[in-house]
């Protein structure tokens, strides 16, 4: 589902929850006709069935970004031109608490951005949601477009705040490269000499702190920090120093903040356009609606009840242990039973099976013939008093002619974990003839599932998994 897709999705809940515009039995038609979907195809598919009620979407406002780019970054370059590195006299003292509070302030950022990846917060900035609301509030909005606001929102900020990020780094850089010109334009007009001034440091304690400051422009030009005067206040040539300010301020803020420019740039054209159904209460809302379309109320629904009710042939019921089939990985066995089923199916996802509770889950279990598919981690060890043991006893209770009974192995922690290694394929391969071991006797049809890749699944027998 696309961007469009999912404010008409999110238009449609807005006018059903802040509105009074949908017709209960509306909506459930709607649901019906599209239950076997995905989630996002199903939201898709149902807003698009009910536009001629909920009407056009509204038009909101958009961030210029075409006038604000240049704007920042016209900014920062100015601001750094005309900002005096070089304390506006002819003079320049090489202890400069300017060059030293660029750096230090520049190395504060980077350690902070660490440390907030690390403590785990959250990729868009709460201030960034409150400056978007003040944006597109609008005086006279009702509660539908208020509502409608909320939902989706969400799937904009996060590559804006990508974009934001990008902006704030490239600006940086332009800040910092504005320094070095102005401190090249001034030494083009004017001589400047160099000397070294401290209340409480010698010259060889000066000299010191001066190569672990200026270590980064010594690298990057090849040259040594200058002897230094004897005498406090005595003048030095300044050509070399001013080289050396220009080499750190590069490698320290220039070079690194392109890069997390690059990154955060990157990551915002990533996520444009997706759409995520986590936040905003979307889980427990599609529930509602496929829970409401399968069973209709009413006392005169009885024929209805008897058509959404689905029968053991059109659900295909999913029994995971291991692994919580949730977002994508939901998505994705939904699309697999699309796939792989001929006809429409509906999807049951059971509660998964507690680790130890295979017998008690077993003997709950209803019998009867109905299309099966296993859901375990491909990272687990298989063994074959659990998952051996689930499918050999499932098959009995839920078995009959023509009735599919299909392993599905989750591999997207397995390949998240350790698809960089370079002995990823052997583990690969190794924990796939694991698998097949354990469950070959009992004859289920095996396939792997990687949720989000170009290709999702493959069977487990295919040599090119």
């Amino acid at each position: 589902m696309n961007l469009e897709d999912g404010k008409r999705a999110a238009w449609t809940r807005a006018v059903e929850e802040a509105g009074s515009s949908i017709a209960e039995e509306t909506s459930i038609a709607a649901s019906r006709k599209h239950l076997p979907e995905s989630d996002l195809e199903f939201l898709a598919g149902r807003a698009k069935e009910l536009t001629t009620i909920t009407g056009d979407l509204p038009e909101g406002k958009t961030v210029p970004w075409g006038k604000f780019v240049p704007t920042v970054l016209g900014l920062a370059l100015l601001v750094g031109l005309l900002s005096d590195l070089l304390d506006g006299v002819k003079i320049i003292n090489v202890l400069n608490l300017s060059l030293l509070g660029i750096v230090a302030w520049n190395f504060a950022i980077y350690l902070w951005m660490l440390v907030a990846k690390c403590l785990g917060q959250p990729w868009r900035p709460a201030w960034l949601d409150s400056l978007f609301a003040r944006w597109t509030a609008q005086k006279d909005a009702d509660a539908v477009h208020r509502k409608y606001l909320k939902l989706w929102s969400p799937w904009i900020l996060d590559p804006a705040a990508g974009r934001v990020r990008a902006i704030l780094h490239t600006g940086a850089a332009v800040l910092a490269l504005g320094l070095i010109a102005g401190m090249y334009c001034r030494g083009l007009g004017k001589e400047f000499h160099a000397v070294w001034e401290s209340t409480f440091l010698e010259s060889t304690t000066v000299r010191s702190v001066l190569e672990v400051l200026l270590a980064p422009g010594q690298f990057v030009t090849g040259l040594d920090i200058p002897e230094l005067s004897k005498n406090e206040g005595e003048k030095m040539d300044a050509e070399q120093w001013i080289h050396l300010f220009a080499g750190t301020i590069a490698v320290c803020v220039i070079v690194p903040r392109l890069l997390l420019a690059g990154i955060a740039f990157i990551r915002a054209r990533r996520s444009e356009g997706t759409v995520s159904l986590k936040e905003n209460g979307w889980p427990e809302y599609i529930t509602g609606l496929r829970d409401a379309a399968h069973i209709p109320e009413g006392p005169e629904a009885e024929e209805a009840r008897e058509e959404a009710e689905p029968t053991k042939s059109t659900v295909v019921q999913v029994i995971s242990a291991g692994v919580v089939p949730e977002g994508k990985v939901r998505e994705a066995v939904r699309r697999f039973v699309s796939d792989t089923w001929s006809g429409k199916k509906l999807v049951d996802f059971l509660e998964p099976v507690e680790y130890g509770g295979e017998d008690e889950f077993v003997e709950e279990l209803s019998e009867g013939a109905r299309e099966t598919l296993f859901l375990f981690p491909l990272s687990t060890t298989p063994e074959e008093e659990i998952q051996g043991f689930l499918v050999e006893e499932l098959k009995k209770r839920c078995g009959g002619e023509g009735v599919n009974h299909i392993v599905l192995l989750e591999g997207g922690g397995f390949y998240d974990r350790l698809g960089g290694l370079p002995e990823f394929e052997r583990r690969w391969t190794e924990r796939q003839a694991a698998w097949r071991r354990v469950l070959a006797k009992q004859g289920a049809e095996m396939f792997t599932l990687l949720p989000g890749q170009r290709k999702e699944w493959e069977p487990l027998q295919s040599p090119d998994v």
